[in-house]
């Protein structure tokens, strides 16, 4: 006959069917029939030989394991130890003993029964996996696992590592859940940091944009207005020259041709009427000085453009900012003006005026 490969084998050894009763021998039991009792397999000639003590063994086992009651143990001609059918009852009386003995284990073990048969002798066959929920002990507080054909009680290192192993999965499984719900959370919390920083840059942008406009503009328009009144200051101080020039010329030729004494007091005369001219051209113009009308209104155009973006942005500006900015100002603008002067003006910005 031919000999069954591995894997057939290893999984006739590790799983059963899920049939209950089967009209002869199912290829599970045939196969747990060719192997000595082990770690495996336990051979039960009758009824009373099951307690609780071998379901929790196999339940503890990294394999679990199947036990045939109704089947002993002999030596073949070869020396070897297997399993006889011999069989045993077959009720719901004996398939509810085993059932009440897996429920007696703390916590309970699941089982399934079957039935096998043989030349109309039949036996049962109990499959019992690896318990998930392990360790498990007797009702009296006895915890044994499955080595080789025996039961062996746990020690208190032992019973630690069958803990630690039944727990080692389920540990394993949640850490992997939480790794990956805190991996999502990451990925959220980025995504949220990256469209804040995106918007907040955005809005700087904006910002910054509207600021140098208005700057600009007030500069622009400070320069124009400069530009405006030296231009016309210019044109009058020609004019003022040109006839200083022309009563000069008047003033040498009277020299040359009249009388001294009156063309001196003459020369007084037109010097004290021209420096009026000239103080009331000052005067008309508002200046004291044309570069020091420049700083002052070039000062106040600064001023103008930081009442209003501080007040857009709800920032209050006391003196100490003020100071500062007269200490930096020109010595032109220092020399002529005060602190005072300065906060006045500051005073009299208006930041609700459209550019």
């Amino acid at each position: 006959m031919k000999k069954p490969s591995a894997e057939k084998i290893k999984s006739l050894a590790t799983a059963g069917s899920s049939k209950s009763s089967y009209s002869g021998l199912s290829a599970r039991a045939r196969f747990l029939l060719s192997k000595d009792e082990g770690s495996h397999v336990d051979f039960k000639a009758g009824m009373a030989g099951i307690k609780s003590d071998d379901i929790v063994a196999f339940a503890n086992s990294v394999d679990g394991g199947a036990i045939l009651i109704g089947v002993e143990e002999y030596t073949n001609e070869r020396g070897e130890q297997r399993g006889r059918i011999i069989g045993c009852p077959i009720s719901d009386e004996n398939k509810l003993s085993i059932n009440n003995k897996s429920l007696q284990c703390v916590p309970p073990v699941s089982v399934s029964i079957h039935i096998e048969n043989s030349a109309d002798v039949p036996f049962f066959r109990i499959e019992i996996q690896s318990s998930i929920n392990k360790p498990h002990c007797t009702s009296g507080g006895t915890y044994k696992i499955r080595k080789d054909n025996l039961n062996v009680a746990l020690g208190p290192i032992e019973l630690l590592q069958v803990f630690l192993e039944s727990e080692g999965t389920g540990f394993i499984e949640r850490f992997k859940q939480a790794t990956t719900e805190l991996r999502t959370e990451i990925s959220s919390q980025n995504q949220e940091l990256i469209d804040y920083v995106e918007s907040s840059t955005a809005d700087l942008e904006i910002n910054t944009r509207r600021i140098v406009e208005n700057l600009g503009f007030e500069m622009e328009a400070i320069i124009d207005d400069v530009k405006q009144q030296t231009g016309s200051l210019e044109s009058q101080m020609d004019d003022f020259v040109n006839t200083l020039q022309q009563e000069t010329t008047d003033i040498k030729e009277q020299l040359e041709f009249g009388d001294l004494r009156r063309v001196l007091n003459d020369i007084e005369y037109k010097l004290t009427r021209n420096s009026w001219k000239s103080n009331k051209i000052l005067e008309h113009l508002g200046l004291e000085d044309p570069e020091i009308e420049y700083e002052r209104k070039r000062f106040k155009g600064m001023l103008s453009v930081s009442k209003k973006v501080f007040g857009k942005r709800k920032i209050k500006v006391d003196d100490t900012y003020l100071q500062d900015l007269f200490n930096h100002s020109s010595q032109i603008l220092q020399a002529n003006y005060t602190i005072e002067d300065v906060k006045s003006w500051y005073e009299e910005v208006d930041e609700s005026d459209e550019d």
